[in-house]
């Protein structure tokens, strides 16, 4: 059978399929619409102020299943046991006599972060780290922040894989979280807008940033 006949029949079985079952085409698409409406802007995130806001973002931000976030080192966390991450940090300690801890935040990035901050070599000198990094989650072309909905997904797995092969490579990063951000990645801006004053990280200076960076382009 050539390619050309082959393609043709199966475009064929596929409308026979569609015509027996409309709902099946129409459940995928929804599933899919659902799933795109999981992308959110950095500038949408809503940082904490009361603990149940700092656990839910945990949840919608990060790896977890059902309300347990999934650490690393210590595998899943009650989220409604710990009221910061200096809880996180001093199970670590009781555990292993360490601080730092591996978690997987819920990014895509579809862009260098080391190409992108090398075009800012001059920002670095004349404004600061927290200047390039702002700038770089403020651009969503930069990366896809995936939000997990916490009353209709147990997980964010699926939705979240499914984002990471059409868009990035398919793959899930840990990233160490401590006070300076997995020594001073990009991620620390991240930390701090979903986590708050909940979070190991001071916050002062980067939300002042973004709101500096975003009066910028009005």
């Amino acid at each position: 059978m050539s390619k050309k006949q082959n393609k043709r029949n199966t475009k064929n079985f596929r409308k026979k399929v569609n015509k027996k079952n409309p709902n099946l085409k129409s459940k995928l698409q929804k599933t899919l619409i659902g799933i795109h409406n999981r992308k959110v802007d950095f500038t949408s995130i809503k940082t904490p102020i009361t603990v149940e806001e700092f656990r839910d973002n945990l949840l919608k931000y990060y790896f977890s299943i059902g309300r347990k976030l999934y650490v690393n080192e210590l595998g899943y966390v009650d989220v409604d046991e710990i009221n910061s991450m200096k809880d996180i940090s001093d199970m670590m300690w009781d555990k292993y006599g360490e601080e730092q801890f591996q978690i997987t935040p819920l990014v895509i990035q579809t862009e260098s972060w080391e190409s992108f901050s090398k075009k800012y070599v001059g920002d670095y000198i004349s404004k600061g780290i927290g200047y390039v990094c702002m700038k770089w989650w403020l651009n969503p072309k930069n990366n896809i922040i995936y939000e997990r909905n916490l009353k209709t997904e147990n997980n964010p797995m699926d939705g979240f894989q499914y984002l990471s092969k059409t868009y990035g490579d398919g793959q899930l990063y840990w990233k160490t979280y401590n006070e300076y951000s997995g020594k001073g990645d990009n991620f620390i801006e991240f930390y701090v807008k979903t986590l708050g004053e909940f979070g190991v990280n001071p916050t002062k200076s980067i939300i002042e940033e973004e709101q500096n960076q975003l009066m910028e382009t009005i």
